[in-house]
């Protein structure tokens, strides 16, 4: 994803490619823990502080569905107010969830 593709198109793009993986009988690409390690590890570097987040979810929380979602309110919250300080809140509101 470059920076300046909407998420919501980039969930797409790499929905298709899930997809197409799984049409080829690509062996593990339906497990959703492996899908949603796919699509952190292809968000770009403006997106590091929530994937490093999400990557501390216990494993059987990780889906692509819970992926999507944190990503896209991490995207929301940054272009409404400013990189540093969404950066602060989504990973002190994560951080704060893992340790419960």
């Amino acid at each position: 994803m470059k920076d300046s593709d909407t998420i919501e198109a980039h969930f797409a793009t790499m929905d298709r490619i899930v997809g197409d993986l799984r049409t080829a009988g690509v062996e593990g690409i339906n497990d959703e823990v492996l899908v949603a390690v796919i699509l952190l590890l292809s968000m770009p570097e403006s997106f590091r502080p929530a994937t490093t987040a999400l990557t501390m979810l216990a494993i059987q929380d990780l889906n692509p569905a819970i992926v999507k979602a944190r990503l896209t309110d991490f995207k929301l919250n940054q272009d409404a107010s400013g990189a540093s300080l969404s950066t602060t809140l989504f990973c002190t509101s994560y951080f704060d969830q893992i340790q419960r």
